[in-house]
């Protein structure tokens, strides 16, 4: 099976809107303390216009985190590739 690594968030929680993702350091609060994904398995995280704050893990970890219910909590947001 195939596990997604990069996440796709548009709809934000916590009094939080998309204008604060300008910020990049506002991006990794939100995934850290909201989406309570754990330090060591993000990435990074990255403001898209039009699309949403993306969600980046270490892909390199991914064995360790998929039984986590945080990952499980993130897998509908999953990006999908567009051509």
């Amino acid at each position: 099976m195939n596990y997604p690594s990069e996440f796709i968030i548009t709809e934000f929680t916590d009094g939080y809107v998309e204008e604060d993702f300008l910020f990049h350091e506002l991006g990794f609060e939100y995934a850290l303390d909201i989406l309570e994904i754990p330090d060591e398995f993000l990435e990074d995280v990255e403001y898209i216009a039009d699309e949403g704050l993306k969600i980046f893990l270490d892909e390199r970890k991914i064995e360790e985190y998929i039984g986590m219910d945080w990952y499980y909590n993130l897998l509908p947001y999953e990006a999908k590739l567009t051509i």
